[in-house]
């Protein structure tokens, strides 16, 4: 057992040899990070600059309330996740924006009830940082239905910009232009991926909708995959 900021440590293991003395092996391959780089443009770029324009006025309107609204330091957390998730796919942003489009929709039929509950103790961002994604996920859905403003024509037009991003989303999508994937897709040939069946490739997210949106492109270029 250990702490997750130690894990950088724990790169030997001792082992005992047949003559009873101990040798320390290295536990992991060597690995060669490298840096992909790409620009983005066209509708992609469209997207970026829409939901970093929403963010910022979300956010605004967050530290503008905080010293009197306790809902408010939830909603400022909610437009970083929407950012971080815009990083890992417009896949992940188009379902949060459409989540928090259609949580909003149910809380405004309950807003009057809401706006009387005590507003439960929130976790630190560290704390939300080490949830895992599911216990992470049911957060985020209670620290939505926290932040819905008091006024319904308010939450209208916000549902409505949601609404607006989450189809922007979906054009990047459908047109298969978003450049992150088509690097990855680039470099997999570069690699010979698609030529040697039996090599194995490791890939990391951050989000559980990339994964399942790299699961279906990976599977639809003619990959077999396993998931986590």
């Amino acid at each position: 057992f250990y702490l997750r900021r130690l894990k950088e440590a724990m790169v030997y293991f001792p082992e005992r040899q047949p003559d009873g003395t101990w040798a320390a092996r290295k536990i992991f391959t060597e690995r060669l990070p490298r840096t992909i780089r790409f620009n983005i443009d066209g509708a992609e770029f469209d997207l970026y600059r829409a939901v970093t324009r929403f963010v910022k006025t979300q956010s605004a309107k967050a530290a503008s309330r905080a010293e009197t609204d306790p809902r408010a330091r939830a909603l400022g957390f909610l437009m970083a996740l929407f950012q971080r998730r815009l990083a890992s796919s417009a896949w992940a942003v188009k379902q949060s924006l459409e989540r928090r489009a259609n949580l909003m929709e149910k809380t405004l039929e309950r807003a009057a009830d809401l706006t009387k509950e005590p507003p439960p103790e929130i976790p630190d961002e560290q704390d939300l940082e080490e949830m895992d994604e599911s216990e992470r996920a049911q957060w985020e859905e209670r620290l939505e239905a926290m932040v819905v403003a008091r006024n319904a024509q308010e939450v209208r037009e916000e549902i409505e910009e949601l609404r607006h991003l989450a189809n922007l989303a979906a054009a990047v999508i459908d047109s298969e232009s978003e450049t992150k994937l088509s690097r990855l897709k680039a470099l997999l040939a570069q690699e010979g991926f698609d030529k040697q069946p039996d090599q194995r490739l490791l890939i990391f997210t951050e989000f559980r909708e990339t994964l399942e949106y790299l699961v279906t492109k990976l599977r639809g270029w003619g990959f077999r995959v396993g998931y986590i």
